[in-house]
């Protein structure tokens, strides 16, 4: 034998073994992953969930680790919610797992004591990558949806155009500990006229919510990972709000500045708002019940003051101040502050 033929043969043979080598991996690593999918649900289940799938598989031999789940019910009876889904898929490099692609591709019913909304979209889907470690904390995540209609038992039905939600782990350093970058936009958001309801019943708002857009860093009080998703919820502590805008038919606002949440849960800090068609704003307020309705004459006067010294009387520029439990536009008294989760000290 030839050294040429030798030196193929053996090279034949290397890639053969790594072949086998792994396949047999690949092999081992999807059985690993169903049955972690399958541990996961009974673990559920022993802390009295309803937690059942139809059928779990793994398929993407050789690159790939797709997972689909059928029939996959979740319901967490202590605080009310149950979600379904006929099929449910998740996909992932097999030299990348800890970054995984999620599709909804079918309806998927998400219910309450007092209703069941049935959600579907063109586009509905998400992305997660964790930090490789056992706790497997978030990294970072995208949710994307296009085409999005939800149907209530109740018979009103909202669409959305367009959105996006992202959320990454902040960079050491930039922020305190536990603080992740969010990220909002929304666009073309069709309200029907039951919910809008819940909210004012006087026709002051448009059914189209034209855009949302949000950005900030968010500082919890412990990390968002495996255990917080199974247990405790991470609790806000502090928010640098980049940008908050909305704009509903021809009602603009806008806001930016620093909270942090006391030991009282009552947020602290300042933002710089600007609101376009204030007055109706402060109508719709009233309305919804979030303003004293024997408080609307008083307020109106003060915040026209305030709106005049800005230049436009029909837009409204001052410090949103938070303190003491207290809540004022500019030097007007708005009243208590809303209470929220204590975060814990740290």
């Amino acid at each position: 034998m030839n050294f040429p033929t030798l030196r193929l043969r053996t090279l034949l043979v290397l890639i053969l073994l790594v072949v086998l080598g792994w396949s047999g991996w690949w092999v081992f690593a999807a059985g690993a992953q169903q049955k972690a999918y399958e541990a996961w649900l009974a673990d559920r289940r022993s802390e009295g969930w309803l937690a059942e799938a139809g059928n779990i598989s793994v398929t993407g031999y050789p690159f790939r680790f797709d997972t689909k789940v059928t029939e996959l019910s979740l319901a967490e009876p202590a605080e009310g919610w149950a979600w379904h889904a006929p099929e449910f898929e998740v996909m992932a490099l097999a030299y990348q797992p800890n970054h995984i692609i999620a599709a909804w591709p079918g309806d998927q019913r998400i219910s309450t004591p007092q209703e069941t909304v049935t959600v579907n979209g063109r586009t509905l889907r998400g992305s997660v990558r964790f930090q490789p470690s056992t706790a497997l904390g978030l990294d970072q995540s995208t949710i994307e949806m296009d085409g999005v209609t939800a149907r209530s038992s109740l018979g009103w039905e909202a669409t959305l155009e367009h959105g996006v939600l992202a959320v990454r782990r902040a960079a050491d350093g930039s922020a305190p500990q536990n603080s992740y970058d969010a990220s909002l936009e929304a666009r073309r958001l069709e309200i029907p006229d039951m919910l809008r309801g819940l909210i004012e019943d006087k026709g002051l708002l448009d059914p189209l919510l034209d855009h949302v857009s949000f950005d900030a860093t968010l500082a919890f009080d412990s990390a968002w990972n495996r255990r917080s998703v199974e247990g405790r919820k991470p609790v806000l502590s502090a928010m640098v709000l980049r940008k908050a805008d909305i704009q509903w038919g021809d009602l603009r606002f806008s806001a930016r500045g620093r909270l942090k949440v006391n030991q009282l849960g009552q947020p602290e800090g300042e933002l710089e708002i600007t609101a376009e068609n204030w007055k109706r704003m402060l109508q719709t307020a009233v309305e919804a019940g979030l303003v004293p309705r024997d408080l609307y004459g008083t307020l109106e006067a003060g915040l026209g003051v305030v709106a005049m010294l800005s230049g436009d009387p029909e837009t409204l520029r001052a410090p949103l101040t938070f303190s003491g439990g207290q809540v004022r536009i500019g030097p007007v008294p708005l009243g208590a502050t809303p209470v929220l989760d204590v975060p814990n000290a740290g």
